[in-house]
């Protein structure tokens, strides 16, 4: 633990979370996170899929992920401590949809993870 008398300066990069050492550097993550491993794809529903995969233990910290899915064009935020997220979405029965899962911390996002297509239907 590091104590001073001196006022905590502001965070430089508001909306992140830097960790302790980066907060007493002063500096940003300088690398990317790497793409989440093991994506998956299961239909739920006819109006929900829940994509999942697990964290890549190399790499820089992710501070979040982020869930994207073609043709719908949905983006779905998730904390850096998720593994899954249930994407709901009025999904035309019979079309598929591909889903991608990015890491993302201060520095950039990661390569995205291909979860697959799912094709919801009745």
């Amino acid at each position: 633990m590091v104590t001073s008398n001196q006022p905590l300066t502001p965070d430089p990069w508001p909306g992140t979370q830097p960790t302790d050492i980066e907060r007493l550097n002063g500096v940003k993550p300088s690398t990317l996170p790497l793409a989440p491993i093991n994506p998956l794809t299961t239909v739920v529903n006819t109006s929900r899929v829940k994509v999942s995969w697990v964290k890549n233990a190399a790499g820089s910290r992710p501070l979040g992920y982020n869930v994207y899915s073609t043709p719908a064009s949905a983006i779905v935020p998730a904390s850096a401590n998720a593994t899954e997220v249930l994407v709901n979405f009025a999904f035309v029965l019979g079309t598929a949809y591909t889903f991608h899962i990015v890491a993302q911390n201060a520095a950039g996002d990661s390569t995205p993870a291909d979860a697959g297509a799912k094709t919801p239907n009745s």
